[in-house]
């Protein structure tokens, strides 16, 4: 990894876009803001947004009246994360994110830290988690507080990943 590259992990890791992000040349700016929304995704960095209150009370209304949440594979709407990596949101509340990451053979998850428990589990093809290989069922739990290597796709894989408070 290059020097330009931990100086942006580094300040997204503390939970914040680079300072120094208007300098950067427009790839780097790109890389950086590219690894601040998957920090969001999965380390809850980005702020929350209040939505109208009328709308927060519909929806927590529904919610209410739910037993349980289905999310059929075809309804699951797969959006370009970084290059070679998809991700698809199953659910999110206040205290936790669920979502599946698709990462292409070759390609790698940046290293992060964990702002919060993850806990996530291979459900198809291989990786490594650092230096640790990891295949289809084999299962990974990450204390808050902790930083996480690099995730390199092995053979095209598929990772459901949940972090909770």
């Amino acid at each position: 990894m290059r020097k330009w590259q931990h100086r942006i992990h580094d300040s997204v890791a503390q939970g914040k876009l680079p300072r120094f992000i208007d300098r950067l040349l427009p790839h780097r700016r790109k890389y950086a803001r590219e690894l601040h929304e998957l920090s969001g995704l999965l380390c809850y960095t980005v702020p929350a947004i209040q939505p109208p209150s009328l709308l927060k009370e519909r929806l927590l209304a529904s919610l209410d009246s739910r037993e349980y949440t289905v999310v059929p594979e075809s309804a699951r709407r797969w959006r370009f994360l970084l290059p070679g990596i998809e991700v698809c949101m199953l659910s999110r509340s206040a205290g936790h994110r669920s979502v599946l990451l698709r990462i292409k053979a070759g390609y790698a998850l940046p290293a992060h830290s964990h702002r919060r428990i993850e806990q996530a589990m291979v459900l198809e093809g291989s990786c490594l988690s650092g230096t640790i290989p990891l295949k289809k069922g084999d299962f990974f739990l990450a204390a808050a507080g902790t930083r996480h290597e690099p995730v390199r796709a092995i053979e095209d894989c598929v990772i459901l990943v949940i972090a909770h408070k």
